[in-house]
């Protein structure tokens, strides 16, 4: 593990506090050390080792103003990923709100939005286009009954001229808006039953739906917001396991690894962190 020495700054002559990596080289700090040597998860690791060395004995206040600032700096800077700092800022017990946004989080979140804003106007000529299918639907049942009972039957008349016309229309209208939405005339129907007219980027909720999340939400919101709700731009949502009975449940091994099995039962054993532990998110996305 690296380590702060003193040597002489060449450029004052007086000894000042360098951070010294594991291969040896010096950097003016220890940030600066980690944005170049590591990847993102040693990132995570190292930072934690470095704050529980610190923090150890610690709780309360210190770690609070202290620990947890620290890391929500490293989060909103990028140099710790979301998925990491998040999960080790809920072992350290802390209740502190978070409301610094990890820079990965942001992207990712930006995303998420304009993938609805696409789907949103992929969608905005529902109403009209649904009025259209329904026309087509009706005209198109009334055209073949009429014809195959006059040519069947000898009853009634066949369709008009007139009706012949506009169904060819109408065919030539649903085709458009069949490949405008990507699938076949068949598929139209649910397709058009998509109602989605409270959503906008300052106000939404995003959806736990497994296959709407396989679609839309990246692995980054999965494993740090989850679901979640925006209310005039700001994200609300509460890091929590709920469910969390021990560590060392196959769903902790899975959801983020060997090193964080280890860290939770860690923090369970010391009793820092127990059911109910948690803390609330409140970022601001900047959309008004």
């Amino acid at each position: 593990m690296g380590a702060y020495v003193t040597r002489v700054d060449p450029a004052s002559n007086k000894n000042r506090k360098y951070y010294k990596a594991d291969d040896g080289k010096l950097y003016n700090d220890y940030n600066a050390a980690a944005s170049v040597n590591m990847s993102p998860q040693a990132r995570a690791q190292r930072f934690l080792g470095e704050k529980v060395e610190q923090a150890k004995g610690l709780l309360g206040n210190v770690r609070d103003n202290t620990v947890v600032p620290a890391l929500d700096n490293a989060m909103e800077s990028g140099i710790v990923p979301g998925k990491e700092g998040m999960y080790i800022r809920y072992l350290s017990g802390t209740e502190k709100p978070l409301t610094q946004m990890p820079a990965d989080v942001r992207a990712a979140e930006a995303q998420v939005t304009q993938k609805k804003v696409t789907e949103q106007e992929k969608y905005s000529h529902m109403p009209s286009a649904g009025k259209t299918f329904k026309e087509w639907q009706d005209l198109s049942d009334s055209v073949k009954s009429k014809n195959q009972m006059f040519n069947m039957y000898g009853k009634g008349s066949p369709a008009t001229q007139q009706e012949e016309s506009r169904l060819q229309q109408l065919d030539s209208q649903v085709d458009a808006i069949a490949d405008r939405l990507g699938v076949s005339i068949y598929d139209l129907p649910e397709s058009l039953n998509y109602n989605d007219g409270t959503w906008s980027q300052t106000n939404q909720t995003v959806s736990g739906n497994a296959a709407y999340r396989s679609a839309v939400v990246p692995d980054t919101i999965e494993k740090t917001l989850g679901q979640y709700v925006v209310k005039d731009g700001i994200i609300e949502d509460r890091y929590d396991f709920n469910e969390f009975m021990k560590p060392g449940d196959k769903w902790t091994r899975d959801w983020n690894g060997e090193g964080v099995l280890q860290s939770g039962r860690a923090a369970h054993a010391l009793g820092i962190i127990k059911p109910g532990s948690g803390y609330d998110v409140r970022f601001d996305t900047g959309r008004r």
